[in-house]
Formats: structure tokens, sequence, C-alpha cells
């Protein structure tokens, strides 16, 4: 694993010698820069296209320590017809590569325009290459993860992604919480205390960092009160800061979920499949109890239960029949 310090510090000499090389580039063609807003627009698409592979070579020609910047797909086009004044940009990675990685910028065609190239490739090309290294730290965690929970012998598990939104939940169901992190927070996984080790004061770290980690995943019974804080891991990852004693802590959970599933079950008829929340009131033991739950409806138009109901107040698990919710609310709208 690469931490934030190590990645930034691969970054800024990664850069230092691809700007170098691109901006002698850019010094040589001066000239062919000047063409582009007299020629037609085809050829001026077509030196283009040569500038932008040649940008291409020179920033993937430089490594540092082994490390290199990842691959990318650039594409220029224009809505002029007569004269080239500007043209859009679209920059993307590759296959496999985390998709919210891409940008579309206008430049205008100037005595800049190489640089302006440059700015514009670079800012998605680095946005990849953080991404890479946050996914591969990762991929180290959720390891760690499904290790401890296996032993843990729990009926749920978890486990971490970036997927480029500000939302804490990528997905949630009764076995599995997946949980979103900023590409920043993937970045400082290795600084966990279950990362840490090396001397007899860090493997003390590790060994506490650990057995709490083992503790709060027994202790948390489900995967909606992964959400309310008590996981420390979870917790210093996320920022979320919650205490399960605290009402507002356990009520924050059903917010958190809304803003991934934002469909409304009854509103599950308009699509062939997907997933939507019931939030109802319903009796229980001569009092009305706040209960909140998610129910797909699959290819073949049938409903089943992904999250079962819980109350919302005590985020416990309920005796409800989500999809009998859920029917009775389509019935209704």
């Amino acid at each position: 694993m690469r931490s934030n310090k190590i990645v930034k510090t691969l970054a800024n000499q990664i850069y230092e010698e691809v700007l170098s090389g691109v901006t002698e580039y850019a010094e040589v063609q001066k000239g062919t820069v000047a063409t582009l807003a007299v020629c037609d627009v085809d050829s001026a698409l077509g030196k283009i296209s040569g500038i932008v592979h040649a940008l291409d070579s020179i920033i993937k020609s430089v490594a540092v320590d082994g490390v290199s910047l990842p691959d990318f797909h650039c594409s220029v086009k224009t809505y002029e017809s007569d004269v080239l004044k500007s043209v859009e940009v679209a920059v993307r990675g590759k296959k496999g590569v985390n998709a919210s990685c891409k940008s579309e910028t206008h430049i205008d065609v100037t005595e800049n325009f190489i640089m302006d190239l440059f700015g514009a490739i670079m800012g998605t090309v680095y946005a990849i290459f953080y991404t890479r290294f946050a996914l591969e730290n990762i991929q180290e965690l959720n390891a760690l993860i499904a290790t401890v929970v296996a032993e843990s012998n729990v009926s749920y598990s978890f486990e971490f992604t970036v997927n480029g939104t500000e939302h804490v939940v990528e997905s949630i169901s009764d076995e599995k919480l997946v949980i979103n992190l900023s590409t920043e927070a993937a970045l400082s996984i290795p600084e966990l205390g279950v990362f840490a080790g090396g001397d007899s004061y860090d493997d003390l770290i590790q060994e506490k960092s650990m057995k709490e980690l083992e503790t709060s995943i027994k202790t948390c019974e489900t995967t909606t009160r992964l959400l309310c804080g008590d996981v420390k891991l979870i917790r210093d990852l996320t920022g979320i800061k919650g205490d399960f004693t605290k009402v507002n802590s356990r009520k924050r959970v059903r917010t958190l979920i809304r803003k991934v599933y934002k469909r409304k079950v009854e509103n599950l008829s308009a699509v062939k499949e997907g997933i939507g929340y019931v939030s109802n009131t319903v009796p229980m033991d001569g009092e009305s109890v706040k209960v909140f739950a998610l129910v797909e409806k699959t290819s073949d138009g049938q409903l089943r239960t992904v999250l079962s109901p819980f109350n919302t107040e005590t985020l416990f698990k309920v005796d409800v029949d989500a999809v009998g919710l859920a029917e009775t609310a389509a019935s209704k709208g």
C-alpha cells in the first residue's frame, strides 16, 4: 500500500518531468498551432489529433520508482464548420478505470492551445492516478475485513469502495454494506491502526485496533447498525460521528440510506426492475412505530426484501412484512 504522502510525492515528481517535456514540445509546435485558426476545420482537427498523440506519448514516457501515469482516451470535436475557434475535449480512463474519472472541457484555439489541452488532459489523468492507488489500498483493507468477519461468525459483511460520489452508502442489504470513501480517505488507509506494525509500540497499536474491530463487528449485529458510528474504522474513514445510545445518531442511518435509494416503493411499477424504499408508521404493541426497509423488484416482476424492516429510532429489526407494505403502497399509488 502507498500512503497519501507517498502518492502525492510520486505525482509531483512525475508531473515535473512531464511538464518539462510538454513545454519543450509546445515551443517547437508554435507554428503548427498558429495554423489551426486559418486552415479548414477538418485539417485543423487532423493536426490536433497529432498533438493529442504526441502529448499521450510524452505523458506515458515518464516513470518514477517504476510508477507511471495511467492510460487515457482523449477525443476532440468542434461544432464549427468554417474557422476553428474552439474545441470540446473529452478525457476518460480506458477500460477498467473508475467510471467517475472523466471530464469535458471547452478550449479556445489560441497560441496557448497545447498547454491548455495538456491541462485538460492532466486533470483527469491524475484523478485516475489517485483513484488507482486508492483502490489498491481498499483491496487490502477489504481482505483484512473479510478475514475478521469470517472469524467473528456474524451474519453480515461490509467493505469499502471509491465511486466518485459524496454518498457514504454505495449499497446496503441484510447481508452486506458497501461504504463509499473519498479518494483522500482511501489513501489514508495505510495510516490506520490495523495496519500498524514494525516495532513493539506499533505492534501493540495494531493488536488493540484489531481487537477493537472484532468487538465492534460482533456488537453491531446488523448492517444498519454499522452506519451508526459505532465502528471506529468506519468512523475514521468516513467521518461519520455517532453514538448508538443517542436517538439522533440512530435516526441519521435512514437519511444516509435514502440518499442512495431515492425511489419510493410505490414507484417501482414504472420500472422493469429496481430497489425502492418503504417508510411507514405501523402499530406495534399498542404503539406507533416508524419503520424503514428496502424492497427490490426483480426482472420477472416479483418483489423481495433486500433490507429487512427496522425501527428507525432503535435500529432493531421489527417483525413486519416489507413486501406486504410495498404491495399496499403500490395499490394506493
